[in-house]
């Protein structure tokens, strides 16, 4: 059960593979997975949300490109909060980072 993302984001071609939609689709999380998905990824969310003849890899397959933005969105969240903190041990004075 995986689906091989082949989507294009900034033109670049996703070579991961993405499993779990069959999970986060389940009606058990439908109460809150169907308002996050429809405020973040509304593009994506009638095609999830109003098909109950999935298979699993069907649903893999479409929810790649959700999980490709979020995987982004995570990366670029910890690069920024990496750089901030370096920012902020660069204007200490009396520091050395690399013995903390």
């Amino acid at each position: 059960m995986h689906s091989s993302s082949s989507l294009k984001i900034d033109g670049k071609q996703s070579s991961r593979t993405f499993y779990g939609g069959h999970i986060i689709s389940m009606d058990r999380y439908r109460e809150s997975f169907e308002p996050w998905i429809r405020s973040n990824y509304p593009e994506y969310a009638d095609r999830i949300l109003n098909n109950s003849s999935w298979s699993p890899c069907n649903i893999d397959e479409a929810c790649a490109p959700i999980f490709e933005l979020e995987w982004l969105k995570a990366v670029r969240v910890i690069r920024d909060a990496a750089h901030q903190i370096w920012d902020e041990l660069k204007q200490l004075e009396d520091i050395n980072p690399f013995e903390i």
